[in-house]
């Protein structure tokens, strides 16, 4: 259907999950659903042209009372709507599609082909394989996820330790997609850096005693010698002064303070409304 001509009526409630529109009920489109037995109800507006807000009412008009209610499958991805619900058996409920509003660009404000799909069955249908993994801090775990629903899932990672990133991963319907989560390694490479030492108390003697010769030497040598003796002594008192400690070089390894903790994490992945399954993740 088309909601471009739809308007607004003054009764219409304002969805809960609309954050930061200035008008999140313009262009309302209803729908109504009653079951005659109790199931788990999934809607999507998956397909539509503009920015969607999707929510599910329950009670009488102007008092209707929220029941679900979603502003897009993943912020930035999908600016269509996806959730699920239980509809209680013989409970009217009633569907709300609209735009987004204003600050949205006019185009997706202005409505247009709008989407809504149904089915029964629960929308937890993810599964992993394998469940659980083991790598050492600076590689990669890579996950096999299945979505068993009609609509895609896009993942995102709860619980997840320091140093640890979990890659984005849109799964399509009915189909499985690799989710990699990485480590960072424990150990840093130091560059070779220069330390400073103080310059030894127990070494002057050393150095004293190579001064004293080399003013003997001076004094008893000929005048025609002298010349070639200064730069011996001044070669041993560098080679004294260097070996006392004026300077040396070191390097090493030190531990990442970021780098990955060694241990168990049980790690949450979430998709799309609210689906969820957990994977192990075990660091040496």
């Amino acid at each position: 259907m088309d909601n471009s001509a739809a308007t607004q009526s003054l009764t219409d409630p304002v969805p809960p999950c609309v954050v930061g529109s200035q008008n999140p009920d313009t262009k309302t489109v209803w729908w109504s659903l009653n079951l005659t037995t109790t199931q788990s109800v999934i809607l999507s507006t998956l397909g539509s042209a503009y920015d969607t807000t999707l929510s599910v009412w329950s009670g009488t008009s102007p008092n209707l009372v929220n029941v679900a209610c979603n502003d897009d499958v993943s912020s930035g991805l999908y600016t269509q709507s996806l959730l699920s619900f239980t509809a209680m058996a013989g409970t009217q409920y009633y569907i709300m599609v609209a735009p987004f509003g204003p600050p949205d660009p006019v185009a997706d404000q202005a409505g247009g082909k709008t989407v809504l799909t149904a089915r029964l069955g629960n929308l937890n249908a993810l599964t992993a394989s394998p469940l659980s993994q083991t790598v050492s801090a600076g590689s990669s775990a890579m996950y096999m996820i299945t979505n068993n629903a009609s609509v895609p899932s896009v993942l995102t990672c709860s619980g997840l330790p320091q140093g640890t990133a979990c890659g984005a991963v849109t799964v399509p319907a009915n189909s499985t997609a690799s989710l990699v989560i990485t480590t960072t390694s424990r150990a840093m490479i130091v560059p070779p850096s220069i330390a400073k030492r103080p310059f030894h108390r127990d070494q002057w003697p050393g150095v004293l005693l190579v001064l004293g010769i080399s003013a003997i030497a001076l004094i008893a040598a000929r005048r025609r010698r002298v010349f070639a003796l200064v730069p011996l002594g001044t070669l041993a008192i560098v080679l004294i002064l260097f070996a006392a400690g004026c300077g040396s070089s070191n390097s090493g390894t030190s531990g990442n303070p970021n780098g990955t903790p060694a241990g168990t994490y049980i790690i949450t992945v979430t998709g799309s409304a609210s689906q969820q399954i957990t994977v192990t993740l075990i660091v040496n």
